[in-house]
């Protein structure tokens, strides 16, 4: 900070240039000619030299300005790091090296560690890490502990991947298209794709004039999520947000200005998801969102971003996605970059993508590839974080529930959540009536209110609901046999509830038959926690006592508790700040045989006052086996003691 701040207070264009290339005792600088290379190299000199400082260890890729850099300030040129990439001053070119270990014993840190020596932050090998990465993701499935050898199977797959891709150097030049004129200006080129087990994006640079395309620029390649598994024309859609970002990235980093840029996808869906105004799926959604945002972004910088569809066999990107290996990865074309572009504009195999009919899309079935239709509600359009898409669909006794509360860590935000749903649906069905002349009904959404924000209501109404979707795939003669002693039932909005001793009592309905919560469902987590939360982090058996006024629970004290234990607030509240240290070993003149008062100890007390408002004193003489004995003092001066 201290030399950022100095650069800042001198202000002149080196002294900016630095700041901009300055990490921590690293300084990367650019020049036309030999001269100008000179010129910064001693005024940066002199320009830490006034604070104190010694700027050394200076490189060039030109042998020219090595050779009158003084022998004090210079290293020798070759084979160097800049910023942990390797780089080579002679043939002005990055390489990345991809050496992997041949073991035939390997755990589960033994294959992350192997896949992070390979340090490739522009991504010129990702080709042959994504190979990698896919192995390490079922390995990581796999039921095994960090420490413990993996699969034979996986052993066997990593160690022939391994010797694919083990120790190939791969080399790309520094300068990616040398411009001979100011006028050349640039166009920046975006490819992305996405398979079911990845997606990738790669950046080139090409120049029109010349018809010259450089090879590859950075590239980045990802695994596809594993959590919540998507559609190929999704994830192509988020292969474009990749390539998206990383063009933004490199215009912000580029020192010489792009006002041109092209982004390539072998995906129609994709595109047609960018360009149309359609309602699109939540998720959908806020892909072309973000994606539009940053082309906007650009826009507003003077960027005109143009949008192309490419068959995959001239998609270099599609390399990335596939893997590739060792050999195959230097002559590919996610290495050199697609050549057609070096052909005439009208052989290009591109075809532009703008806005499209959606007539047009209907008739090559864009519509129909991922169908999800949303109302045109004010309602139906996002408004909270945590959104749910509620189908609607003839259920059986053992289909899945339609609601994931697992997502959800407290239940005002999960009532909430299914209460924008329930409106939402409730006003589909009504506008869908008032359109069409249908009859839809509905039946769990018609307790909810039509007013705009969300009452108390709503929040009951979403709580039955929560209810009944908990309720739905339990068998009730089932869960009568397991509690012969309790008798169950299912009442006329299907809660499961069960009859107690209370019927006669002029008491709530939920307290004569409470309903049932499971206690290892998502639903009986958030009302434990919300009902000990409510209650100023109450103990187990006062919340045990505030949920059975509602509900059910089997074997509630010990589930009560669990939940209880888990509240981190609690923890902190109530955990000691620090274990008692074990109390040591007694000496040995307390547990020795001794004759009495052999080993004294003398102690002072006082002062006490005395019947005659006298101070006295105690002079108190302790045996370390048990025993004692005193003396009473009037005065206590250091010669009595």
């Amino acid at each position: 900070m201290a030399i950022l701040s100095y650069l800042d207070k001198v202000n002149t264009p080196l002294a900016k240039e630095i700041s901009k290339n300055l990490y921590v005792d690293n300084i990367l600088l650019l020049a036309e000619t030999v001269e100008e290379a000179l010129e910064k190299y001693k005024e940066s000199k002199q320009l830490f030299a006034a604070i104190g400082m010694n700027l050394r260890e200076y490189v060039s890729n030109s042998t020219a300005v090595n050779e009158q850099i003084e022998d004090i300030d210079k290293t020798p040129a070759g084979t160097i790091k800049l910023l942990g990439v390797e780089y080579n001053t002679e043939s002005d070119a990055f390489t990345v090296r991809t050496e992997l270990q041949d073991r035939t014993f390997l755990t589960k840190r033994d294959v992350v560690s192997q896949i992070n020596s390979i340090y490739d932050p522009m991504g010129f090998a990702g080709p042959l890490t994504i190979r990698l990465k896919c192995i390490m993701r079922e390995i990581y499935n796999s039921p095994i502990g960090w420490k413990d050898p993996i699969h034979k199977e996986h052993l066997d797959r990593w160690t022939a991947v391994c010797k694919e891709i083990g120790n190939v150097a791969i080399a790309i030049p520094r300068l990616s298209v040398p411009c001979q004129n100011a006028q050349e200006i640039p166009k920046l080129w975006i490819f992305s794709d996405a398979s079911q087990a990845a997606i990738a994006a790669c950046a080139y640079f090409q120049l029109t004039q010349r018809r010259a395309v450089s090879k590859l620029v950075c590239g980045k390649t990802k695994l596809t999520p594993k959590k919540s598994p998507q559609t190929i024309p999704r994830l192509e859609l988020l292969s474009i947000l990749i390539g998206v970002r990383l063009a933004s990235s490199i215009l912000e980093a580029s020192p010489c200005p792009i006002n041109e840029l092209c982004i390539v996808s072998d995906s129609e869906i994709a595109l047609y998801w960018l360009s149309t105004t359609r309602t699109l799926p939540l998720f959908v959604a806020n892909q072309r969102d973000r994606i539009q945002k940053l082309v906007s972004a650009m826009k507003a910088k003077g960027v005109n971003v143009t949008m192309y569809h490419v068959e995959s066999a001239f998609n270099p990107a599609d390399v990335g996605t596939r893997g590739s290996t060792a050999t195959q990865i230097l002559h590919s074309s996610w290495i050199q970059g697609p050549q057609w572009l070096n052909n005439e504009e009208d052989s290009w195999p591109l075809k532009e993508m703008g806005h499209q009919s959606d007539e047009s899309c209907r008739s090559r079935h864009l519509l129909e590839a991922d169908p999800i239709p949303l109302p045109q509600s004010r309602l139906s359009q996002p408004c909270v974080r945590s959104s749910i898409n509620a189908n609607v669909a003839t259920v059986t006794k053992d289909s899945p529930s339609l609601i994931d509360l697992g997502r959800f860590s407290r239940l005002s935000r999960a009532l909430r959540a299914f209460a924008y749903v329930g409106k939402t649906l409730k006003e589909w069905v009504k506008r869908t009536n008032e359109n069409r002349g249908t009859i839809i009904t509905l039946r769990r959404v018609t307790e909810f209110t039509n007013s705009s924000e969300i009452n108390a209501e709503d929040i009951a109404a979403s709580e039955k609901f929560l209810i009944v979707e908990t309720h739905r795939n339990i068998d009730v003669d089932e869960l009568q046999k397991r509690y012969p002693d309790k008798k169950v039932f299912k009442d006329d909005n299907g809660i499961i509830r069960y009859e107690s001793r209370l019927q006669n009592a002029d008491i709530p309905l939920d307290t004569k038959s409470p309903m049932l919560l499971p206690k290892d469902s998502d639903l009986c987590r958030l009302v434990v926690n919300h009902i000990h939360k409510q209650y100023a982090h109450c103990g187990a058996e006062q919340t045990l006592s505030i949920v059975r006024q509602r509900f059910w629970i089997p074997k509630p004290s010990v589930t009560i508790s669990k939940y209880v234990r888990k509240c981190i607030t609690c923890k902190k509240v109530n955990g000691l700040p620090y274990g008692a240290p074990l109390m040591p070993p007694l000496p040995g003149d307390r547990v020795a045989v001794t004759k009495p008062f052999q080993n004294t100890a003398c102690d002072f007390l006082g002062p006490f006052e005395s019947p005659n408002k006298e101070k006295m004193y105690v002079c108190l003489y302790t045996c370390l086996i048990g025993l004692f004995t005193w003396k009473l003092l009037r005065t206590c001066p250091q010669e009595h003691f």
